[in-house]
């Protein structure tokens, strides 16, 4: 598997870009309701973040949870922080909800 995502229409000769990427979930990897998918998202995006592109993850505000933070790379935004602001700015979004926000 290669580090970097190939640019499309790219010539094929190895050329790459640093990707951004934006999770939308309810929770994120610090709630502590967190479960399953949080842990399954967190390692998908451990390897997104090791291959070089940025991640953002925005979920709900929870009590004694700062607004916002750096986890593994991954920088993480709870409520306040609009999500619309991060859509304009990412390449690709993941929401675990399976509906818009």
């Amino acid at each position: 598997m290669t580090d970097s995502i190939p640019v499309a229409g790219g010539s094929g000769g190895g050329a790459s870009r640093r990707l951004r990427f934006l999770m939308l979930n309810w929770r994120d990897p610090e709630n502590p309701l967190a479960g399953g998918a949080e842990r399954v998202s967190l390692a998908f995006l451990r390897g997104l973040v090791g291959r070089g592109h940025e991640v953002d993850w925005f979920s709900f505000a929870f009590p004694g949870g700062a607004p916002e933070g750096v986890l593994d790379g991954i920088r993480l935004h709870r409520a306040g922080v609009l999500a619309r602001r991060f859509s304009r700015r990412s390449d690709g979004i993941a929401d675990k909800r399976g509906s818009t926000w």
